[in-house]
């Protein structure tokens, strides 16, 4: 189970998603679901995260400055923006800071869905080793599939 950080300053959204990645999607639990990018700093100092969700439009601190702050940390971890904004500024600091995936509000929970599988094979070749990688690979495959008839079935 790997741990995530999400932060979103609305609560509906923010338990949307937490929802989605807990009981649809598996593999990843909510950690910490944080209201803003300040709340955010402060535990991930204290524990460290597999996966960091945010969006960028926040008050006090914008998720991007968030980033750039974490970056300095934790240069490694994977992060997806969730944003309501396809400002091209945003995307070049996305790019800079090396971001998973950046994807606009409303979110199609399919793609989450992809996203975060691909996510969970990242991680899992981190901590297998690359010898491992390809069985997770086939393994994450079916849990793919099964995801994506799940999603079906919940949306119809």
């Amino acid at each position: 189970m790997y741990k995530v950080l999400l932060v979103e300053d609305e609560a509906q959204i923010r338990a949307g998603l937490k929802t989605l990645i807990e009981d649809v999607i598996g593999h990843f639990r909510v950690a910490k679901d944080a209201k803003s990018a300040v709340e955010a700093l402060a535990w991930i100092t204290t524990d460290r995260p597999d996966v960091i969700v945010t969006d960028i439009r926040m008050k006090e601190m914008s998720g991007l400055d968030m980033i750039e702050r974490v970056r300095d940390l934790y240069p490694d971890i994977p992060i997806v923006i969730i944003s309501g904004y396809d400002e091209f500024e945003y995307a070049q600091r996305a790019i800079r800071y090396k971001v998973e995936e950046y994807l606009l509000k409303p979110i199609d929970r399919v793609e989450l869905a992809q996203i975060f599988m691909r996510l969970k094979h990242k991680l899992d070749g981190a901590r297998a080793g690359e010898a491992s990688a390809a069985e997770a690979d086939r393994e994450g495959s079916e849990s793919e599939r099964k995801i994506i008839l799940d999603m079906k079935a919940i949306i119809q």
